[in-house]
């Protein structure tokens, strides 16, 4: 299996997706959450953002792994969005999921989706 995942993320595969996205225009702001395999994004997520018209709007993307870096994967995401407002990713790697949700909460604040108010209840 690790051999064909590495031939078609080498490849640039588009699997066909089963999914449509009703509506996708009324969003503004998508985010975009994925594994990496073999150091980028999932080969399905190449083909949602070659198939999806994303110009104007804000993407985020978001993933998890083992132990690779996202960062191959990010320059995928803003590749393939050129047309977007791309924020940066977070990811979250094994081991590290008992910190996760403290990390989301600080991480969508730093990119201005979440904002506390002085009771420290989450708005926006």
């Amino acid at each position: 299996m690790l051999a064909q995942i590495r031939e078609e993320v080498a490849s640039g595969y588009c699997p066909p997706l089963t999914t449509n996205i009703e509506n996708l225009s009324s969003y503004d702001v998508i985010f975009i959450g994925y594994p990496i395999w073999v150091e980028t994004a999932a080969p399905p997520i190449r083909t949602f953002l070659t198939t999806h018209d994303l110009a104007g709007k804000t993407v985020v993307p978001f993933c998890t792994s083992g132990t690779s870096s996202a960062e191959a994967s990010y320059r995928l995401v803003r590749s393939l969005c050129p047309q977007s407002t791309v924020l940066e990713g977070i990811q979250i790697r094994r081991g590290t999921y008992d910190t996760a949700y403290e990390r989301v909460i600080a991480w969508l604040q730093e990119i201005g989706i979440v904002e506390l108010n002085n009771e420290g209840n989450d708005e926006k």
